[in-house]
């Protein structure tokens, strides 16, 4: 009576991995006598490809090869449903490391039992499709012959018909990683002519279809089809095979089809290579999933799996350019603790990472990198490179290595422009430290550059954030005056920020600022002077005053110059032939430089109409010359006849004088209330 039948499933080989090979060596050993003979005439008849591989997790059943139950003309319906390479279109790649070393070693003999026959053993599915053993011929006409297959000449339509097919495979073993075209081409019609002489599908030829869909040819839909054919044919799969998906996938990334991957080879327990892992994490990056491929690869690092330098740094390269500096530097750094190589001979990378730190301004990533590569000489940034890191010093304040910026441009006898001079005084400005920033300004004048007032808009706003600084700043023109030429620009910005506290004092601050402007530079003052001041001024004598200081020291006014004025002399009544001087002045330049209904061409209308208003109230003839004129220059009839109205219901107050001539507002008859001609 037989014994009681024992399962052997996953649990057994998890718990006892010696399972199945003590199993099949009880299995074999009491009958392998007898089937010795029949195992050396079969290996010497046998095809190559009836060597199949045999996973852990394989029923007995599924030991014998699927060509090998199918009758002949089921062997010619399954070479029409192979897959085929067409010419040029399906391309192969370069090898694994691990298919390198296996390629390049020559084939060991199994190990002989005592009785001379080769023992029985298992294959687990973590090893690649088998190589066919070789034939009994001489070892060197069979190499001979390998050598005419790979370097058959295009277009590869004479393939020798004597070729067996060990030296067909052997050829496509040489030939299928190699990357330049014309090998990728040989090695497309070898397994065609393998195809076309009967061969049936077999893992080591779906391999080699896995791996021509490794470069930008080919595509994650045909790797697909081909892992689905594979599980239809029932062909066993192998390591190798998916590994050459993995690679595929990540050149053409499909996060589905490689999580399936992922999922069969855990379901197989075919154990992921650290090239495998590789694939993964850039196909994460292909496919736009950096925070994935981010923890994945920080899980390779803690997990001890061995990460090239040359997966480090597209990882650097790809989230520097992406912005996160602070895990391409923590990446960097970590590339070189780990790799013996010297920090100059990846110069490019540090230079990468100061550029795309201080573009994205991370201070902290800047002054180390800056500190540790260029103090140290490894790197030499270039200009447009130092400028970025100076324009972040001068965000943050960092006065020491916007100092060291400087002094290594001028140590490369760098001319310093107005970027430099500027970036440096605002990092002074930030810091508060106002000798210094306005010093910085003094040696930008005596370079010949002029400070205008888009130079001086860090310390603008320096003053504007902090106000007690302004006293700080007179302070330093009057002691930098003895020692070099305080340009007007920086006068003009403090004068600027003094008047923008908006109150009284501060207007008469500014002015008695002015009065005193001998005492901070020896310029005269310009047109920007004068701006700042009458901008805010509210007393018309004040603003004749600076008209006249305009005048002695001939300065031109600007329209900008006259509307204040205008402005002045209506807003705060000033004397009555001054504001209509002034208006008389900028009407011809109001068409010119303003558009219609623009708010600038509106405030100046408004203006306008309430100078109208007070020479109508005074019964002055020129509000009509100047009504016409705002017509003229787009005055609507709705603001003529909302000041018809004014006047007709007693708004605006008019005492008829002899001899004045009477009008109407829209120039008809005159009406019964007296207007002035």
């Amino acid at each position: 009576m037989p014994g009681a039948r024992l399962t052997v499933d996953g649990l057994w080989r998890c718990l006892c991995p010696s399972v199945d090979i003590a199993t099949l060596t009880r299995a074999t050993s009491t009958t392998r006598l007898a089937r010795s003979a029949r195992a050396s005439q079969r290996r010497q008849n046998a095809s190559p490809l009836s060597t199949r591989c045999l996973h852990v997790t394989s029923r007995r059943g599924q030991l014998a090869s699927p060509a090998d139950q199918l009758g002949p003309a089921a062997r010619v319906q399954q070479i029409d449903e192979a897959p085929t390479l067409e010419d040029g279109e399906q391309i192969l790649v370069q090898d694994q490391d691990q298919d390198q070393d296996r390629d390049q070693k020559p084939d060991k003999q199994e190990d002989q039992n005592d009785n001379g026959e080769e023992p029985s053993r298992p294959r687990t599915g973590f090893e690649s499709a088998p190589w066919p053993t070789r034939a009994s011929s001489s070892d060197s006409l069979e190499r001979s012959m390998v050598q005419r297959l790979v370097s058959l000449p295009a277009p590869f339509d004479d393939i020798p018909a004597d070729a067996t097919e060990q030296e067909i495979y052997d050829a496509i073993r040489e030939t299928r990683h190699m990357p330049k075209p014309h090998f990728r081409k040989l090695t497309a019609a070898l397994v065609k002519c393998l195809l076309a002489r009967g061969t049936a599908p077999n893992t080591f030829i779906y391999e080699t279809i896995l791996l021509a869909h490794a470069l930008p040819e080919g595509s994650a839909e045909m790797v697909r089809k081909m892992l689905n054919e594979m599980r239809e044919k029932q062909i066993p799969w192998s390591s190798t095979a998916y590994h050459a998906a993995l690679r595929a996938l990540a050149i053409h990334p499909d996060y589905l089809i490689r999580q399936d991957i992922i999922r069969e080879m855990k379901d197989r327990w075919i154990r992921l290579q650290p090239e495998g892992h590789r694939y993964v994490v850039l196909g994460l990056l292909r496919d736009e999933q950096y925070e994935l491929a981010l923890q994945k690869l920080d899980r390779m690092i803690k997990q001890g799996i061995a990460v090239d330098k040359w997966l480090l740094h597209i990882c650097v390269y790809v989230f520097g350019k992406l912005g996160f500096t602070d895990d391409a530097l923590r990446i960097c750094r970590y590339s070189f603790s780990h790799h013996a190589v010297m920090e100059e001979e990846h110069s490019e990378i540090w230079t990468f990472l100061l550029d795309v730190c201080s573009k994205h301004q991370n201070h902290q990533a800047t002054v180390y990198i800056w500190n540790h590569t260029v103090e140290s000489r490894i790197i030499n940034p270039s200009d447009g490179i130092a400028l970025n890191a100076l324009n972040m010093a001068a965000t943050y304040g960092d006065t020491d290595l916007a100092t060291k910026v400087i002094q290594f441009l001028s140590a490369r006898n760098t001319r310093l422009g107005r970027p430099h001079y500027e970036a440096l005084a605002e990092a002074y400005c930030v810091q508060g430290n106002m000798e210094r920033a306005i010093e910085v300004y003094c040696i930008m004048d005596g370079a010949g550059i002029e400070v205008n007032p888009s130079s001086t808009g860090s310390l603008c706003q320096a003053l504007q954030r902090r106000p007690e600084l302004i006293d700080s700043a007179v302070v330093a023109m009057a002691e930098l005056k003895a020692k070099y030429d305080v340009p007007i620009g920086i006068f003009n910005a403090i004068i600027n920020e003094t008047v923008k506290q908006g109150t009284p004092e501060a207007f008469d601050k500014a002015l008695d600022l002015y009065r005193r402007l001998r005492e901070f530079v020896t310029s005269k003052p310009n047109i920007e002077t004068f701006r700042n001041l009458l901008w805010m001024c509210t007393q018309p004598d004040v603003a004749q005053f600076l008209a006249g200081e305009m005048v002695h020291f001939k300065v031109r006014r600007n329209l900008t110059i006259l509307e204040m004025m205008f402005k002045v002399h209506v807003e705060h009544n000033g004397p009555i032939h001054r504001a209509k001087e002034y208006f008389f002045h900028i009407e011809p330049l109001i068409m010119a430089n303003y558009l219609p209904q623009s708010r600038k061409w509106n405030a100046l209308m408004d203006l306008a109409v309430k100078l109208i208003k007070r020479l109508i109230a005074e019964r002055d003839a020129e509000a009509w010359r100047i009504l016409h004129n705002c017509q003229r220059v787009g005055l609507d009839q709705s603001r003529i006849q909302e000041l018809r109205d004014e006047f007709e219901s007693g708004a605006l107050v008019a005492r008829p004088r002899r001899g004045d001539e009477r009008d109407s507002l829209d120039g008809e008859e005159p009406s019964q209330a007296g207007l002035p001609g």
